[in-house]
């Protein structure tokens, strides 16, 4: 379990701040999944942008999970 972790860990780091706090804010924060429109306005972001950025981000954390 803890090298499991561990590699969340890593991928999560490799992640710009932006691409960090999207997933952070739609995967791990909350009383559940926040909505794109939540997510967006608190990071002054369009809906849009947020999407793009989210899928950025999860090729990069497939990468770094799924070696």
């Amino acid at each position: 379990l803890q090298s499991k972790v561990n590699r969340i860990d890593n991928a999560m780091n490799i992640l710009d701040m932006k691409e960090r706090d999207i997933i952070k804010e739609r995967y791990l924060e909350g009383m559940g999944r926040q909505s794109w429109k939540l997510i967006a306005k608190s990071l002054f972001l369009s809906e849009r942008w947020c999407h793009e950025k989210k899928k950025t981000a999860l090729i990069k954390l497939e990468k770094v999970i799924l070696k």
